[in-house]
């Protein structure tokens, strides 16, 4: 409320880089609950006015920001004396129209009419939080506000004014729990809510914000979404490693098959008679071969090592020729046992 206040007194540029209208991009990113940059790259085109209400097209995650796939609606909640989102933008609206500016600018152009740039809207934001008195740094010295610092503040403003988490997790988009991070401590908020009647006169000059500390709150958001990361990157380590251990298996059960076979042909000696027709002399010859035996040591029973020769036919031993040849006598007398121990060579070589 005290920012609002402030921004409201000024309304002006209040960083480089920053929104030249810091209040409507403050309002709508608390509102909406968006990140700096989300903020930053709401075109005026996204933005549908409607008779009490305003309706943003939004990024669905934050690894989607530039395709804005879903949308999200506020109407007017002038009746609950806290900003209203409506009104702030439909005033916002007329003004960016009334400059006669593209339906494709920046709805919250800097000051040369540019997108805002992340660091201008982190700075709007610490700028606006010094100026209304809180403390933006810790006693370190570090920052309290960050880009995370609308999502952050607008969860537990709503958890505040009574909107359920389920709610507020739909409205601001989280597709995990993380967003219970930012309400851990919200419900705390509104004790005095609950205790007695609202009064509503000292809730629009009571500026008690100024203590909360959004630094470690920032730093265990970030945590949060980063362990997220973290284990959906684990599962799918463990899926491909599953995957990769199913393939091993496959390729040591194939492996043992094709050493089975190899073991079953080595100790198989495949034996086969074979008519042998030298085609040039027109003489049949017969070898007893081993077809585990490499080809080039076949040779008939007289000798001839027939394998590779352009003038070797060969045939199976009850196989039915087309001429009759001449049978060569030592092949036909010699016995199946003795084709090692005959000469080394024959006339028909």
């Amino acid at each position: 409320m005290a920012i609002v206040s402030t921004l409201r007194a000024s309304d002006g540029c209040l960083a480089e880089g920053g929104p030249q209208q810091p209040l409507a991009l403050i309002v709508c990113a608390t509102y909406f609950m968006l990140r700096e940059l989300e903020a930053s790259a709401v075109d005026r085109s996204d933005v549908t006015l409607n008779a009490g209400s305003v309706t943003i097209s939004l990024p669905v995650s934050k690894t989607d920001w530039e395709a804005k796939g879903c949308k999200r609606t506020w109407a007017c909640v002038c009746d609950r004396n806290i900003p209203c989102p409506y009104h702030v933008l439909l005033q916002h609206c007329r003004q960016f129209d009334a400059a006669g500016l593209k339906a494709g600018s920046p709805l919250f152009p800097d000051r040369r009419g540019n997108y805002c740039t992340k660091a201008g809207v982190v700075d709007t934001i610490r700028a606006a939080a010094e100026a209304s008195g809180m403390q933006i740094r810790d006693s370190d010295g570090n920052h309290r506000l960050s880009g995370h610092t609308f999502r952050i503040t607008g969860a537990r403003f709503l958890a505040a004014t009574g909107l359920d988490p389920i709610t507020i997790q739909l409205l601001g988009r989280w597709g995990s729990n993380a967003v219970l991070t930012y309400l851990a401590e919200a419900p705390l908020l509104s004790l005095n809510q609950r205790i007695k009647p609202l009064d509503t006169q000292r809730l629009k000059t009571c500026d008690d914000a100024s203590h909360l500390d959004f630094g470690e709150l920032d730093r265990r958001v970030n945590a949060m979404e980063m362990l997220a990361v973290h284990r959906q990157s684990q599962d799918r380590l463990d899926d491909l490693q599953r995957d990769i251990s199913a393939l091993q298996r496959n390729v040591e059960d194939h492996s043992d098959q094709l050493k089975g076979i190899s073991i079953a042909l080595e100790d198989r000696q495949i034996i086969e008679t074979k008519r042998i027709i030298n085609t040039i002399s027109g003489v049949e010859h017969r070898a007893v071969i081993a077809l585990s035996a490499s080809p080039h040591t076949w040779k008939t029973k007289c000798g001839w090592r027939f394998a590779g020769k352009f003038n070797a036919e060969t045939f199976d031993e009850n196989a039915s020729l087309i001429h009759a040849y001449r049978m060569c006598p030592k092949c036909h007398l010699l016995p199946d046992s003795d084709d090692e121990s005959s000469s080394s060579s024959s006339s028909d070589d």
